[in-house]
């Protein structure tokens, strides 16, 4: 997993888009720029990672409200 984590460093450092998927929050906003959260009902939530994001996913992902 290490590896992964550096390489989508690396990448990302280059500005090349990668495309992931997790449910780990810290994992999620110390790899991405923006997260897009998909529910089951079909919608989707694009949130840009910044300090204010942990709540924002959180509710995102648990369907508590919507995300800005």
């Amino acid at each position: 997993k290490n590896e992964i984590v550096r390489i989508t460093l690396n990448l990302r450092r280059q500005g090349v888009a990668v495309l992931m998927t997790s449910a780990d929050i810290d994992e999620l906003l110390r790899l991405c720029d923006r997260v897009i959260v998909l529910r089951e009902n079909g919608s989707a939530q694009c949130i840009n990672v910044d300090s204010a994001a942990r709540p924002l996913l959180i509710a995102a992902m648990t369907g508590l409200c919507e995300a800005q």
